[in-house]
């Protein structure tokens, strides 16, 4: 397990591989960036961030603990952020949102769309764009699951320091 005492520490190890972020891009379904765009971040000389999508990522840094509480109540079990490198394949990184303590289950959390929220939760559907992620993480963690944990943004946005269990969705990708 990898520890960083700085943002920038962590996006420069995030650099010298493929993350579980990059998964979707390479994988043709982000709708955040693309296969050239990731490229040319991994070569750039030092790591930057997108000024675009800041708010939003602040927004979930923001939320995440707060949503990885719910989670561990309602799964009766607890999860700590970590980063991850595979031994087998160094160049495969992971930064998980929460690990079990017996190493077997990861945690996914996202602020997320009502479409997919709906989605979720009245069928059970994992949405495309985050199966690349996921399956990653699976991969470089070596689990047996991970709980993909979705919160209804716009509920997190209106009212940050109230979170509902109606606004949680949490699906079991095996």
């Amino acid at each position: 397990m990898l520890n960083f005492t700085t943002r920038e520490d962590w996006l420069r190890w995030r650099q010298t591989g493929i993350g579980s972020s990059d998964a979707p891009v390479i994988m043709g379904v982000s709708s955040y960036s693309t296969p050239l765009k990731l490229y040319n971040e991994k070569l750039a000389p030092s790591p930057t961030e997108n000024d675009e999508d800041s708010y939003i990522k602040r927004l979930g840094n923001q939320a995440e603990p707060k949503i990885r509480s719910l989670v561990e109540l309602k799964l009766g079990n607890k999860f700590a952020a970590c980063n991850l490198q595979s031994s087998e394949f160094p160049f495969l990184l992971a930064s998980f949102d929460g690990r079990s303590k017996d190493k077997k289950e990861g945690l996914e959390i996202k602020l997320i769309n009502e479409a997919d929220w709906t989605a979720g939760r009245d069928h059970k559907f994992l949405p495309a764009k985050y199966k690349p992620q996921v399956y990653h993480q699976m991969n470089v963690g070596n689990l047996e699951r991970v709980w993909f944990a979705m919160y209804l943004y716009s509920a997190f946005q209106t009212n940050p320091n109230k979170i509902s269990p109606d606004n949680l969705v949490i699906l079991e990708v095996l």
